[in-house]
């Protein structure tokens, strides 16, 4: 049976946007098990949460038909400068898996590089870890066709404080820098500017 993630950015003991965590988890269990979840997701959150723990806090929800194991740990922000394009045209992350040892793979092609920039079809995609957006002087942009529809870009796509569309990877040159975002990540925490994006 496959085991599923759910990763949940916690500040101060506030989950944040606890909506689309809901959703996503309710859709993955419905699509592999037929049926709405026993548990309520930020319920077995809140029991577990310790009131040590303070500032930023990743929290990590591994589960099948039933909640495996909730781990809490405080956040600490990978540096990433540079990214490595790789070609993987029958990758499929469309949902949230635990294992991740095709995305591992690819990571043992990034070179010099931080992080790896997947690319699809000739279309760019996702991190390892993230998805992605990309500034061309006037506004950000997403893939309109990621690995994985993430949490935080469901987020900004309905706030329409990104847009989407489909981005090959000739049209990098047309864009000044690209930020990474997850869960964990706002738009601009980080910044990678295209000439640190190595192509194929």
């Amino acid at each position: 049976m496959c085991l599923f993630i759910e990763t949940i950015n916690i500040i101060e003991g506030k989950p944040q946007h606890p909506e689309y965590h809901a959703q996503r988890f309710r859709q993955t269990y419905r699509y592999f098990f037929g049926k709405h979840p026993k548990a309520e997701l930020f319920e077995a959150i809140r029991k577990q949460y310790p009131p040590s723990l303070h500032g930023q806090v990743k929290c990590t929800v591994t589960y099948d038909s039933v909640i495996r194991n909730i781990t809490f740990s405080p956040y600490r922000k990978k540096n990433i400068n540079s990214l490595q394009l790789v070609r993987a045209d029958n990758l499929d992350y469309s949902f949230k898996y635990a294992n991740r040892d095709a995305l591992n793979n690819l990571l043992n092609h990034k070179g010099s590089c931080d992080e790896i920039l997947i690319v699809k079809n000739n279309m760019v995609t996702d991190t390892s870890f993230s998805n992605i957006i990309f500034y061309d002087g006037k506004r950000w942009i997403t893939p309109a066709r990621p690995l994985h529809k993430g949490t935080k870009r469901a987020f900004l796509l309905n706030e329409k404080l990104i847009l989407e569309k489909d981005i090959m990877v000739h049209d990098l040159g047309f864009f000044q820098y690209a930020s990474l975002i997850n869960a964990m990540l706002d738009p601009g925490e980080s910044r990678i500017h295209i000439q640190d994006i190595h192509h194929l």
